[in-house]
């Protein structure tokens, strides 16, 4: 967009001044974005105008330019050659243009050895570039020169090595419209933690040095990442921590905030840290409250996406920033001090219903309070939201403990006997504060008056939920109780048993299983003072608690609820909107748990959990069970909010290992494929030697169709399991390569079974099991003296056959007998290795 209009202003401009002023275009562009293209675009133009007759710039002018591009471009590994080259170009042929003067050849030569100390996919081009230029000029001093350059060239080059490969990540996904934003993420993780290229020893001021190289990478890294993922709040605000994290200038700071808030005018945050950052500056008042004005005219109020959780964050800031202001101003304190009523005023008719936390009413109370000395006033608010919200528990009881505050004890006691007469959402509360207060401020009348009004009332209360359950009363189907810590696999290992196995005095149903996706809400805007067993009391009329979670932000705390069974999640959503504590509760099915599989099986786990905290709090990471020999590659990751587990969702196709992409989606259990659906087309080869390459085993099948993939497992010595998965382009393929079974691959004796068909879908055998009742149902029964002779055989005397097809044909001269166990031993050096062959 800026570029066309650029043009379009080059195209038109007429006279000198015209000229000079589209520079300011070309400022304004690369304000908003980080852009390569502008760059180039920009030198050209004034390398072009500089050379025209008259100038429309001097020297000193384009190379500010010049120098401001490099700074800008310059640890973009795969673009930056692109200005550099052409400031590159501009120089030489003004070296040519002043006849290879002395100080232009040192200019050059300094531009050289100065990118070379950069990492850029073209360094070897600009070495060869390099090369050329001291052949040309300094032949005489070639080998010097060469040197010098060669040491930076050397470590530029490590450090294009260690970057390429977060570089084509990111590259391949932006080339198939991936989101690409992990890939970033980890780029610029990689770049916080890498401090030098090398390990010599470093003086002070080189780490320091490096350490300032180190923040501008990642500061570049982020800057290309806003400049595609501009909508991306969370990435702005990564961003902006970064900078203030590292004490960057307040001025530049506040240009990447007001770039944030014009991209993302919905995201309260951005626009707080604005504010903030422009208290810091020093900004006049007027300059801030147009911050403000614009936040509510451009985004706050008119975008679908604004929430009024942040409306109230804005709101806050803009409290926060006049109360400050009466602390720090030395003159005109009554006149802030109305404008800070005035900013409270204001706040409340805006939220007007919308905050549950009613987070202005208690700030304003607040200042009244501990400020301005005016008791009255606050009492007034506070009377005003008791009555607006006589059922919310929680606020009489704020009310009682601030007139406690004030040492106005008869007025908490009136505030008491209210709240206990009201149909509050939470009366336990209420009578367990009034009782206490009476414990330790009253007169033994005072105690006795209350008990009896707490009796009375909690009869009432007894009475009306009596009443109500009785009403609500939904038959709920008997589920059959199980051990709360129970596995998730061995639940499922435990369904899909064959129905024989099974006991015989207990019929198996689908409630034996623990269905947290299903069976689980989340309880969003409770009280701070919220406990288990009340939230337990709530719910009760539900249906079977299994376990309450509870988790305490600053301004928010929330809950897991979850059942024994789905229906009872159905019916507890039925109580959302409603009032617990003196808060409109909400309340939602779960969702917060991801199904992640497709990862090698020796990767570290704590490097997996850092892969997703970074879209929110991690609840619980679950693996399966480790009793099995066989390692499963999978696992559940349970966030506390639904929304971090949509976030989440992008990690699916990363490669979190080479050669492996994760498959992330939301668990479902009932939406579990069949085992021989999700192995399709695949075969299973067994009984590989210690060393297989993949091209050796595409060779072998070659015949047999198109392969589309083949996977190795590998011990952690890098040799063989054993066995190999190959998967063909169709079923046809698949089938014919099942008649390489029997075959001979690198001197072993292959087999090979046809993944989805060789196994029972219904039945989870474990691969021995499946094997010897297979073997015993086509073989005859054995000879025992046979057996015994050839058991008995030492592994001196197999010793010297070639291959498995030759001891084979050894044992098929003997008749009577169904298999040969042959196993023996092969040493090498640092290593015995146990090898057991069937045929």
């Amino acid at each position: 967009m800026w570029l066309e209009e650029i043009e379009e202003d080059i195209r038109l401009a007429k006279n000198h001044e015209e000229t000079r002023q589209i520079t300011q275009l070309f400022d304004w562009a690369l304000h908003d974005f980080y852009s390569i293209n502008v760059w180039k675009r920009y030198i050209d133009f004034v390398t072009d105008k500089h050379m025209e007759d008259p100038p429309s710039f001097t020297l000193d002018e384009v190379r500010a330019v010049t120098d401001q591009a490099k700074n800008a471009t310059k640890f973009h590994i795969t673009q930056s050659h692109i200005v550099w080259d052409a400031i590159l170009d501009f120089e030489e042929k003004l070296l040519e243009k002043l006849r290879a003067a002395s100080a232009q050849l040192e200019t050059v030569r300094a531009l050289y050895i100065e990118y070379l100390d950069v990492p850029h996919s073209m360094i070897d081009t600009t070495w060869q570039r390099y090369s050329s230029f001291i052949t040309k000029y300094f032949s005489a001093e070639y080998e010097a020169r060469m040197v010098d350059g060669n040491a930076k060239y050397s470590e530029s080059k490590k450090g294009l090595n260690q970057r390429e490969a977060y570089e084509d990540r990111m590259d391949q996904s932006l080339r198939r419209s991936e989101n690409a934003l992990p890939h970033f993420q980890a780029y610029i993780d990689f770049e916080k933690r890498n401090t030098h290229f090398g390990k010599k020893k470093q003086s002070s001021a080189d780490v320091k040095s490096e350490k300032r190289k180190q923040f501008y990478r990642a500061r570049f890294l982020y800057e290309r990442a806003v400049a595609i993922y501009y909508t991306d709040q969370t990435l702005w605000d990564d961003y902006i921590i970064y900078l203030i994290d590292n004490n960057t200038n307040a001025s530049e700071t506040f240009s990447v905030t007001g770039r944030s808030t014009m991209n993302c005018p919905w995201a309260g945050d951005l626009w707080c840290r604005h504010i903030r950052i422009a208290e810091v500056l020093g900004k006049s008042h007027v300059e801030v409250a147009r911050i403000w004005d614009e936040a509510f005219a451009r985004g706050m109020l008119n975008s679908v996406d604004t929430s009024m959780e942040q409306v109230v964050k804005v709101l806050v800031a803009k409290c926060d920033y006049e109360r400050r202001r009466i602390y720090w101003a030395s003159e005109d304190v009554a006149d802030q001090v109305a404008r800070l009523i005035v900013t409270f005023e204001e706040g409340l008719k805006m939220v007007n219903e919308g905050d549950p936390y009613r987070r202005i009413d208690k700030y304003y109370i607040q200042i009244l309070t501990h400020t301005m000395n005016d008791i009255e006033k606050a009492r007034e608010i506070w009377e005003n939201m008791v009555k607006i919200h006589r059922e919310y528990s929680e606020l009489w009881l704020q009310y009682a403990e601030w007139e406690k505050g004030q040492n106005n004890f008869e007025e908490a006691r009136k505030i008491y006997k209210k709240a206990v007469n009201v149909n509050s959402d939470w009366p336990e509360r209420i009578f367990d504060a009034y009782e206490t207060f009476e414990h330790n401020f009253g007169s033994l009348k005072d105690l006795e008056t209350a008990l009896t009004l707490i009796r009375k009332r909690a009869k009432v209360v007894a009475d009306k939920r009596s009443k109500y359950a009785q009403q609500a009363q939904v038959n709920y189907p008997e589920t059959t109780s199980v051990d709360v810590g129970m596995k998730r696999k061995a639940a499922e290992n435990y369904e899909s048993a064959p129905a024989a196995k099974r006991s015989k005095g207990k019929e198996y149903t689908k409630t034996n299983r623990r269905d947290r996706e299903h069976a689980t809400v989340v309880v969003e805007n409770l009280p701070k003072g919220i406990k288990e067993g009340e939230l337990k009391s709530f719910f009760d009329i539900c249906g079977k608690i299994r376990e309450i979670n509870i988790y305490k932000e600053d301004y928010k705390v929330s809950a897991h609820v979850e059942f024994f069974d789905r229906d009872s999640a159905a019916a507890a959503i039925t109580k959302d909107k409603k009032n617990v504590g003196g808060h409109e509760i909400t309340v939602y099915a779960a969702d917060c748990v991801l199904y992640v599989t497709n990862f090698s099986d020796e990767i570290d786990r704590s490097a997996l959990r850092s892969l997703f905290e970074k879209y929110g709090e991690i609840v619980e990471m679950r693996y399966p069970s480790q009793i099995f020999k066989k390692p499963r590659r999978f696992c559940y990751v349970e966030y506390k909010e639904p929304r971090a587990a949509r976030a989440a969702l992008v990690l699916d196709g990363y490669e979190a290992t080479p050669g492996l992409r994760l498959k992330v989606v939301i668990s479902n259990p009932d939406r579990r494929t069949e085992r021989g659906q999700a192995n399709k087309n695949e075969i299973v080869v067994r009984n590989l030697p210690a060393v297989v390459e993949k091209n050796e085993l595409i060779e072998h099948f070659r015949g047999a169709g198109q392969i589309v993939d083949v996977r190795i497992p590998m011990t952690k010595d890098g040799l063989c399991k054993g066995k190999a998965f190959v998967k063909f382009s169709t079923a046809e393929a698949q089938t014919v390569a099942a008649s390489f079974n029997e075959t001979e691959f690198k001197n072993c004796l292959i087999t090979v079974d046809q993944l989805g068909k060789s196994r029972n879908a219904d039945s989870e055998k474990t691969e021995a099991n499946q094997f010897v009742e297979e073997e015993s149902k086509q073989a005859p029964p054995p000879v025992k003296q046979s057996l015994t002779t050839i058991t008995s055989l030492s592994s001196e005397a197999l010793h010297p056959l070639k291959s498995e097809l030759q001891r084979l044909k050894l044992f098929k001269e003997f008749d009577g007998i169904a298999k040969v166990l042959a196993k023996y031993k092969i040493k090498t050096t640092g290593m015995n290795q146990d090898k057991t062959n069937f045929i």
